[in-house]
């Protein structure tokens, strides 16, 4: 059942870990923005700021409300959708990239955290959505990435990559 919450606000998240943290098997961590702003542009330093909330900061409040109660039931796993951004630095989209990479961070200290709870991440490419309508290209389907979601949860899978 898809929840609303703010992922950046510590005490949204807790609110809703309070509740259902007990009961769901499986969290999805898609929340992310991307500012497309250039390092040096005008904004960037406000760009950073909201992308670290969502994407970072965000992820992070997640793991730490959601994590340990879900890593006590067994078959319990954790999604988190990241980026091939999360290991290339892109000038354009530098803070993004770096975002990211703290949110890739983020679970694999949530992996050793939590060894009982299967953490999955994804590291699709642009991904047919709102965030990316202004990106020309080659771009991901959001029914192919849930698709790849499933076949990962059920073949094992710790990374899934994109092609």
């Amino acid at each position: 059942m898809p929840l609303a919450l703010d992922v950046a606000d510590e005490r949204s998240v807790e609110a809703v870990a309070e509740r259902w943290a007990g009961e769901v098997d499986i969290v999805v961590n898609n929340a992310g923005i991307n500012r497309s702003l250039d390092l040096l542009g005008r904004g960037a330093g406000q760009a950073f700021f909201e992308e670290w909330s969502v994407n970072a900061l965000g992820l992070m409040n997640m793991v730490r409300s959601f994590a340990p109660p879900m890593a006590a039931r067994e078959g319990s796993a954790m999604v988190n959708v990241l980026s091939v951004l999360s290991r290339r630095a892109v000038p354009m989209l530098a803070s993004y990239c770096a975002s990211k990479a703290a949110a890739l961070s983020i679970t694999e200290s949530a992996r050793q955290s939590f060894p009982s709870l299967r953490i999955v991440n994804l590291f699709p490419t642009v991904v047919d959505t709102p965030m990316s309508a202004k990106i020309a290209g080659k771009k991901l389907r959001p029914e192919d990435v849930a698709a790849a979601v499933l076949h990962g949860l059920s073949t094992g899978q710790t990374d899934v990559h994109f092609d």
